[in-house]
């Protein structure tokens, strides 16, 4: 890391230069920099852990440059670390890009851990084709996930609002009934 950072104090006191030649050189140099840096942190995204997480919140801050990596990534992830392909895929949609969106819908999955993640990037990015993915969840999800139950519902409400007539009489059985009124409203 020693040596990114002197380049990095090399290309910043060249881009303070009067010299066009040297600043326009210090901007090529920085862009280089940016995109070591934005590979180090896919590196360590990749990484099983609880910082997964957190750099995963913080992705988008890299903007466009990081949307290349992140697809080459997910092209490798294997089916084996799900966790780091649906988050990768939610990442990518995020930043607009559609190369994860077959992962996602197959990840919106009552048992799947990140399906609240995965419904809401869905429905929030308007892909369409999620509509009836969630819809089915909702059909095949137990009610005593209600925590599941809300997040699917409100995602699918991004989509059609009224909801469905089956979706309906599914969340008037949701208990306590205080909050099946509530996804119904």
């Amino acid at each position: 890391m020693s040596d990114l950072s002197a380049d990095l104090d090399a290309a910043l006191a060249r881009l303070a230069s009067r010299d066009v030649e040297h600043r326009v050189g210090a901007v090529e140099d920085l862009g280089h920099i940016m995109n070591q840096v934005i590979d180090r942190v896919v590196e360590e995204f990749a990484e099983p852990g609880p910082s997964r997480y957190l750099i995963f919140e913080r992705l988008g801050r890299f903007g466009s440059l990081v949307v290349e990596p992140l697809e080459q990534l997910l092209q490798r992830s294997a089916d084996a670390d799900q966790e780091l392909r649906v988050l990768t895929a939610a990442a990518l949609l995020s930043l607009g890009s559609r190369a994860g969106v077959q992962a996602l819908l197959r990840a919106v999955q009552p048992g799947e851990p990140l399906v609240c993640l995965v419904a809401r990037v869905l429905a929030d990015a308007g892909i369409v084709e999620a509509a009836a993915v969630i819809e089915d969840s909702l059909y095949q999800c137990d009610l005593s996930r209600t925590e599941i139950i809300e997040c699917l519902a409100v995602a699918l409400r991004h989509f059609a609002d009224p909801l469905p007539d089956g979706v309906r009489a599914r969340l008037q059985a949701v208990e306590p009934a205080w909050l099946g009124d509530s996804l119904l409203r």
